[in-house]
């Protein structure tokens, strides 16, 4: 997945390399093959638009020259810086590319470079990040023409190096976001066993609850079908209930009685052996 913030940390470091963000401009002096004056005043015209940033100016201006000199591949190359400023970069690596057709490898090596360029801003401002691969390979191709642009070596490295934090960047992202997703699957794991908990509970104590209802709907029942007691059964009841002081009471005199009749018998045992002394 690209990182399209990366891509801007790209963008924002390159403003040092001169040739990234200004590329090399061919002046009207080195377009040797616009010999005619005319061609050349107005390649001197457009040229002059160029650099103070009239960028419409100078691609109307050498359009015209175009009709004239459509094989010259300096002419195509001026084409591409300008879409490349303007932002069109479709259209300015179709320039660089026509650009290629010449046989000076300078040339041909200062639009690798700005091709390079050009993939390069693509890739960045859109976040693909295939383009900045691309640009690698226009750079090398740049050095494969001109063995000594240091800028192309130093773009190549730069590129290379945050392609790789890019990459870190995403591992770093991807672990994380992994992470994130197999904790939150935990957590709702553990919601959802709770949740099945606390509706098994709430179920047991609602059968419970039922339970009770019905066995005391039942008890009522079997005790609304009972013959109810008459007058005469009620006050047996009663009369057969013993207060507990009364059977206190009672205890009591059955002691006295039986204390009582112990007495008694004593005497009269002691009665009969005084009359039996006197037969002596």
């Amino acid at each position: 997945m690209v990182d399209l913030n990366n891509c801007k940390e790209l963008v924002k470091a390159i403003p040092a390399l001169l040739l990234i963000v200004a590329p090399t401009f061919l002046s009207a002096g080195t377009l040797s093959v616009l010999s005619d004056r005319s061609v050349a005043k107005k390649t001197a015209i457009a040229n002059t638009a160029y650099d103070e940033g009239r960028f419409d100016e100078a691609l109307k201006g050498y359009s015209d020259v175009q009709l004239t000199r459509p094989e010259s591949s300096e002419l195509q190359y001026n084409i591409g810086n300008v879409h490349y400023r303007k932002g069109n970069f479709e259209e300015a690596k179709k320039a660089y590319d026509a650009a290629l057709t010449g046989s000076d490898k300078m040339k041909k090596a200062a639009a690798w470079y700005n091709m390079g360029n050009t993939l390069f801003r693509e890739g960045a401002s859109s976040g693909a990040m295939d383009k900045l691969e691309e640009s690698i390979e226009a750079y090398k191709k740049c050095l494969k023409e001109n063995p000594d642009d240091v800028d192309a070596k130093y773009n190549i490295e730069y590129i290379r190096r945050k392609l790789k934090e890019n990459a870190k960047k995403e591992q770093k992202q991807d672990k994380d976001q992994k992470q994130d997703k197999d904790q939150k699957q935990d957590k709702d794991q553990k919601n959802e066993d709770q949740q099945k908990q606390d509706q098994q509970k709430q179920s047991d104590k609602q059968d419970e609850q039922n339970k009770q209802k019905q066995e005391k709907k039942q008890q009522d029942k079997q005790d609304q079908q009972k013959p109810e007691k008459s007058d005469e059964q009620k006050q047996q009841e009663k009369r057969t209930e013993i207060d507990p002081e009364q059977a206190k009471r009672w205890l009591d005199r059955l002691k006295e009685q039986e204390k009582e009749n112990m007495k008694k018998e004593m005497t009269k045992n002691d009665g009969q052996r005084r009359g039996s002394s006197y037969d002596w």
